[in-house]
């Protein structure tokens, strides 16, 4: 569980393209850490997460991303486990 933490660490920065950090938010962890990296990049400019701030991306993605792919991942993990059990 906590390795996925290390994965999202190890695709953070702007070297790696949107996609493929689209494609890593489909694990949940990775998906909450680089909307938390996003999030505490706008507290850190001093103004705070507002919804012009939401949509700008930073290291190639941004915080309605994330909140998407949080989103999906619900609904992916939900039915893949409706379907196991």
């Amino acid at each position: 569980h906590i390795i996925s933490f290390y994965v999202a660490f190890a695709f953070r920065g702007p070297a790696w393209p949107t996609y493929m950090k689209l494609l890593l938010s489909l694990i949940p962890n990775c998906a909450l850490a680089f909307t938390v990296e996003h999030l505490f990049h706008c507290e850190l400019q001093g103004k705070g997460l507002s919804l012009e701030f939401a949509y700008i991306e930073y290291n190639n993605y941004s915080f309605v991303h994330g909140l998407v792919m949080l989103s999906v991942d619900v609904c992916v993990w939900g039915l893949i486990g409706y379907y196991c059990d």
